[in-house]
């Protein structure tokens, strides 16, 4: 067996917290195998009318979507939301919806993501995407060779 190669998984946590785009990537390094377990987005919301729908995508390094998870509700001009999306955890979509509450919680898929893929949190409704802010944390459970 290879002495660089880790064949568990091992966890981490990964973020994207710059400032005003409603458009965030994160890609899997080279080397490495991640599996994200959750994804955590806050969103804040300028005062440009409309309502804005965040979508979780796994897309290939050309940019091609292979995985798409829209959050199950919209959010309005100048609100800050809470999304987390979570594998093996129930759809609570609606019922936290019909509560009002400002924490969402969404399905993620089970998927292991090899090198280069890109993970894209974005408004898929693209309104004022300079405007708006996210802020993404990810958990990933990882296999690979991180030291080379």
């Amino acid at each position: 067996m290879d002495d660089n190669f880790r064949p568990i998984w091992q966890p981490t946590l990964t973020s994207d917290i710059t400032a005003n785009s409603s458009n965030k990537t994160i890609t899997v390094p080279t080397n490495f195998i991640w599996l994200p377990t959750s994804i955590r987005i806050a969103y804040s919301t300028n005062a440009t009318v409309g309502n804005r729908q965040l979508e979780v995508r796994y897309e290939t390094s050309a940019g091609t979507i292979f995985l798409r998870k829209k959050a199950k509700v919209t959010q309005s001009a100048e609100l800050v939301y809470d999304y987390n999306f979570f594998i093996n955890s129930e759809d609570a979509g609606s019922v936290i919806a019909s509560i009002a509450s400002t924490d969402l919680y969404n399905i993620l898929p089970y998927a292991e993501l090899p090198p280069g893929t890109v993970i894209r949190i974005i408004d898929s409704s693209a309104i004022a995407p300079a405007g708006s802010g996210e802020n993404m944390l990810i958990y990933v459970n990882y296999r690979g060779r991180p030291w080379l």
